[in-house]
């Protein structure tokens, strides 16, 4: 099974060949999405899956900083979820 060229998010497609369109703010903001995602599905996981989402999660979340990093943003805390990180400027 080859892997999917599109992704949905709230009603809205992204194809692979969108990613380079993309802003450095919606970039972050889509691997956000993706770590709350990985989250969530990590908490409906068998156990011995679990461990994978949450891995997939923190892999997106490191890669929403250092995009955010790009932009001259380097601090950040999280109150929360991943989709609840906050930066400070």
């Amino acid at each position: 099974m080859g892997r999917p060229s599109s992704i949905e998010r709230n009603g809205v497609s992204l194809h692979i060949d969108d990613w380079p369109t993309l802003t450095l703010v919606q970039r972050a903001d889509l691997c956000r999405r993706s770590a709350d995602e990985a989250s969530k599905s990590a908490s409906a996981a068998c156990p011995n899956m679990k461990e994978d989402y949450l891995k997939l999660a923190a892999n997106w979340m490191q890669l929403a900083e250092e995009i955010e990093k790009s932009m001259g943003r380097s601090t950040f805390t999280s109150s929360g979820p991943p989709d609840r990180a906050t930066l400070i400027i």
